[in-house]
């Protein structure tokens, strides 16, 4: 036989036995405890409520209980019921049935507190308000496909961004949405990530919108997941995000800088070209003078213009308009500068070994300058009474990451007592300004030849 106190006594839910009271309009306005079960406390937060009126443990409870229960005790049709009973700072699940006697008042609650759950379900609620409004404003909407049903699920963004209506497609319905000439790189992506190969799926393609045909641009990121213990996949879960503005900014900017770009090339190449004028009057006017120090003057000033001209030529050939790669560039002042002496005593060999690197435009120009004024000064004072002399210029990183620049000759070297602090030749002066330009120091050795070497650092680009 069943143990209905057992039973009664041993429930979770709560139950309690009332009986409803009316005013003076028989309008439901209270009522009355008669009989409670243990569980009744825990799942209420009430206690020693046999006897007693509800109003006394809750004044202000909502009408809408009353109005219920009093229904139920009318029709004796059941009902159940889940809201909150704010005096009681609780939610419930209410079972409400009629007991005893067709015209009693009584009414049996059958409830539990449902408090936490209502608590969690306004958390998971906020959260999902949050990233459905993150999704808007960031424009990125959330999708999922279901590799066992192959059904295609997605946000009201992802539907915004695809100019689609329905609620959910099937993967073959999704195949018209992408741009044909993409669809070969979208499902080589897809089954990399399927089988493995790449943990995420993650591609920028075209789209053509559902509602308008207008093509855009997205990027789609996308992970698979499935059951741990089992390594086939069930599902794939991603985001889609608009970035047709990013795209066309981008190529506005590419097709902005390619302007820009060509308009240098173009300025530089004129800027060669009148640079080379120059040099050419300067050579004409040097081939038309008799007097020996005014040839020489010409020839300097020919020689520096070159120098000038050779840098423009080489960031007219360059790819990189902001730097210039000081090998070729060295290479080409080197030649240029000894070719001016080429018919003359003594007659010099210049070897270079220039380590690859790009220096800032600024930098190149002053360490352009430098070998072209010390190839110079050798030319005219290191091989006295000599026919021919050796000029090394190299340029590489020391071991302090410093760049360090030297020329070396087997001529006669600097006299004992030179200080180059002091000197009053033009192209010494000019190389000490140099110097101080790429803020480097420059030390002297005389003691096979002349060595001079410059260290500085390098400039970001």
């Amino acid at each position: 036989m069943i143990d209905f106190v057992f039973l009664f006594n041993s429930m979770s839910e709560g139950f309690c036995l009332i009986e409803m009271l009316y005013d003076e309009q028989g309008r439901a306005n209270d009522y009355r405890y008669l009989e409670v079960n243990p569980a009744f406390t825990n799942q209420s937060g009430l206690q020693n409520v046999v006897g007693k009126r509800i109003r006394e443990f809750a004044p202000n409870l909502e009408e809408f209980w009353f109005e219920n229960f009093a229904k139920v005790a009318s029709t004796g049709q059941s009902v159940e019921i889940e809201n909150q009973a704010k005096d009681l700072n609780r939610w419930f699940n209410v079972k409400v049935f009629k007991v005893n006697a067709h015209d009693s008042k009584q009414v049996g609650l059958l409830f539990t507190d449902i408090t936490a759950r209502k608590h969690m379900e306004e958390k998971v609620n906020l959260q999902i308000k949050r990233l459905l409004e993150t999704e808007r404003l960031s424009k990125v909407g959330s999708w999922q496909w279901d590799l066992i049903t192959n059904e295609f699920t997605f946000s009201d963004q992802w539907k915004k961004i695809h100019g689609v209506t329905k609620g959910k497609l099937s993967m073959d319905e999704l195949i018209p949405i992408a741009h044909i000439d993409d669809a070969n790189a979208i499902n080589a992506a897809f089954q990399d990530c399927l089988d493995g190969v790449k943990e995420k799926y993650d591609i920028n393609h075209r789209i053509i919108r559902q509602d308008n045909g207008d093509i855009r641009y997205i990027r789609a990121v996308a992970e698979v997941a499935g059951p741990e213990h089992s390594g086939t996949p069930t599902m794939m879960v991603g985001f889609v995000q608009d970035i047709t503005d990013q795209v066309n900014a981008k190529k506005s900017i590419e097709k902005s800088l390619k302007e820009k770009e060509t308009l240098l090339k173009e300025i530089h190449h004129r800027v060669k070209n009148n640079l080379q004028v120059v040099s050419s009057m300067l050579s004409l006017q040097k081939s038309q003078e008799t007097d020996q120090h005014t040839v020489e003057i010409l020839r300097e000033s020919e020689r520096r213009i070159k120098v000038m001209s050779q840098l423009h030529e080489t960031l007219h050939k360059s790819n990189d308009l902001s730097s210039i790669s000081i090998s070729e560039y060295l290479n080409a002042v080197a030649s240029a500068s000894i070719g001016l002496f080429e018919g003359q005593q003594p007659e010099l060999t210049c070897t270079c070994d220039v380590e690859k690197i790009r220096l800032t435009i600024s930098q190149a120009m002053a360490l352009g300058q430098i070998p072209s004024e010390l190839l110079s000064n050798c030319a005219k004072h290191a091989f006295v009474d000599r026919q021919a002399g050796n000029v090394k210029v190299a340029l590489h990183y020391n071991k302090d990451k410093e760049i360090e620049l030297s020329i070396v000759d087997d001529g006669v070297g600097f006299p004992n007592d030179f200080n180059i602090d002091e000197t009053s030749t033009l192209g010494l002066r000019l190389t000490l300004g140099l110097v101080q330009q790429l803020h480097g120091k420059l030390s002297i050795d005389s003691s096979q030849g002349a060595s001079i070497k410059i260290i500085f650092q390098e400039k970001p680009l």
